[in-house]
């Protein structure tokens, strides 16, 4: 995000490369940007009692506020998106080409 604080506060729709690991639950620009950037290159993504289907490792869409002073776990994130609303994989035609996917459907 070129301006964090220009959305604080403010609803948002990021679509990118979602991962959900111990301690990794963020959204980056792309694969690659996870690998090779760190996790100020993500925003962290807080899911704690939400519904959504959590993602191995996907590209998909989430909606939720974005948090510019919320800086994740260990304050290692360039910010956070929480009161999450949607948060699903996109298609391969979408320009997702979900790589690792899995959905927990408890």
């Amino acid at each position: 995000m070129a301006n964090p604080r220009e959305f604080d506060g403010k609803r948002v729709q990021v679509a990118g490369y979602v991962v959900s690991q111990m301690e990794t639950w963020g959204i980056f620009h792309s694969e690659a940007d996870r690998r090779e950037g760190g996790f100020k290159r993500g925003i962290w993504l807080e899911t704690y009692g939400t519904p959504y289907a959590q993602l191995a490792e996907a590209y998909a869409v989430v909606e939720g506020t974005y948090d510019a002073t919320s800086c994740g776990h260990l304050g290692m994130w360039s910010g956070t998106i929480r009161d999450i609303t949607r948060l699903e994989p996109l298609p391969p035609e979408a320009g997702g080409a979900p790589t690792k996917a899995s959905a927990n459907n408890d």
